[in-house]
């Protein structure tokens, strides 16, 4: 419940309240369970190609059934096609929370306020199309990826390509689910809460306002 009684649960909470995560999407339980056999100590760590973490975080996108959490610097058009296609899946849910503004590179910017691919408060909010619901939040200053609430990606690599392909970028995975409830709420979760009561309340100002001008 956010404050001003208004409830709000993130797309993990949701998926754990319809039922177990583990039954909704066996198969990328099973590869997260094979990345904690090849990385036990949970980094990626061996630099041969067939080993980057570029590799399976496509590998989990692509198993993916029910959402994808994003909190990072910046997002380019690498992450944004390979999203894309998810939004072909019923039931797909994809967020992404940005926070440095200057980083939405130009053609990243056009799609955002001319494009369905993209949606978000930056103009306006098209709630009843479907898209990548995109926000702007300058106090999220997190890389972390959640996907199914079965395995979770952070450490310091942006949504880029080169931020997952580059050497010296520190990548972690955890498939442990108190964990990862845990990175979710502290780091998108309560971000995209309090934002969208910010949202509300001048969504309520701006409805006073416009009545009280009458």
């Amino acid at each position: 419940m956010l404050p001003g009684g208004t409830l709000w649960e993130c797309d993990l909470c949701k998926t754990m309240s319809i039922s177990k995560i583990d039954e909704r999407n066996r198969a990328l339980r099973q590869f997260a369970k094979q990345m904690e056999t090849e990385f036990p100590s949970r980094i990626f760590e061996d630099l041969r190609p067939q080993y980057r973490p570029l590799n399976y975080l496509i590998e989990s996108v692509v198993e993916a059934k029910c959402f994808i959490n994003i909190v990072a610097e910046s997002i380019d058009k690498f992450f944004v096609g390979l999203l894309a296609p998810k939004l072909y899946q019923k039931d797909m849910a994809i967020s992404i929370i940005i926070w440095h503004p200057q980083r939405i590179y130009r053609d990243l910017r056009r799609l955002w306020k001319h494009s369905i691919l993209l949606k978000g408060y930056a103009d306006v909010e098209r709630p009843f199309t479907r898209g990548i619901f995109m926000e702007q939040i300058n106090e999220a200053h997190q890389k972390l990826i959640v996907i199914d609430g079965l395995v979770a990606f952070y450490g310091s690599a942006n949504a880029t390509l080169d931020g997952w392909s580059r050497e010296g970028e520190m990548v972690r995975f955890t498939t442990d689910m108190q964990e990862i409830q845990e990175l979710n709420r502290n780091f998108y979760a309560r971000f995209m809460a309090k934002k969208r009561v910010e949202r509300l309340q001048i969504k309520k100002s701006a409805y006073r306002t416009k009545k009280g001008s009458k």
